[in-house]
């Protein structure tokens, strides 16, 4: 019995990409807002409710920031949510947010603090607009976080952001004459692995 193997070679102008594939990505939930909400007492100019529009689960957060004013809202990070965020090598933040169909952005920022030294802001250079009323995915890179880039607080610089320290997290808009109200869902941490591309000739 003779075997015929037949090869078929495919050639498009001499060569071709091949994409790898991603794998499914380390994650770590950080608020998925399904418990009662409970900012910080410092938190200035806003408001916070639950709100049965949710991008996933029962209810999500809505941020109502007040008009002529410095609305921030902060949560605290429990510890063990740093020590996870460090051991997936955490490298971008996610979030699901509903604008309010203004021209305004709200912005992200970490707290961190390691014991014995001084609270230290990382705020994200990013803005997240609220132009989109619909549920949208955005995401941050943590190379994109900037010590002092934050809510008027500290000195811009070279430090890095240390996962392990984190001790919150603040979501805040900049001083406007109206206000702003928008929801936000699941914010998660996770490791990212970019798809590279190979070129065979």
């Amino acid at each position: 019995m003779v075997k015929k193997i037949i090869i078929c070679l495919v050639l498009i102008a001499g060569s071709f990409s091949q994409v790898q594939a991603e794998e499914s990505s380390p994650v770590v939930v950080i608020d998925d807002f399904e418990r009662e909400l409970k900012a910080l007492p410092w938190s200035t100019d806003s408001m916070l409710k639950m709100s049965n529009d949710a991008k996933f689960g029962k209810q999500s957060a809505e941020f109502i920031m007040k008009a002529n004013g410095n609305p921030m809202q902060e949560f605290q990070l429990d510890k063990s949510i740093a020590e996870q965020l460090e051991k997936i090598s955490c490298n971008t933040i996610t979030m699901w947010v509903k604008g309010d169909g203004s021209d305004s952005n709200c912005y992200f920022t970490f707290i961190e603090r390691e014991e014995g030294k001084k609270v230290e802001a990382f705020g994200c250079i990013t803005p997240i607009s609220l132009k989109d009323t619909s549920w949208h995915k955005v995401s941050l890179k943590l190379g994109e976080f900037t010590y002092g880039a934050t809510w008027g607080e500290g000195e811009e610089g070279d430090k890095v952001l240390r996962l392990r320290y984190l001790l919150a997290y603040r979501i805040y808009c900049n001083k406007d004459s109206y206000e702003r109200r928008f929801l936000i869902d699941h914010i998660q941490g996770e490791k990212v692995e970019e798809t590279f591309y190979k070129t065979i000739k």
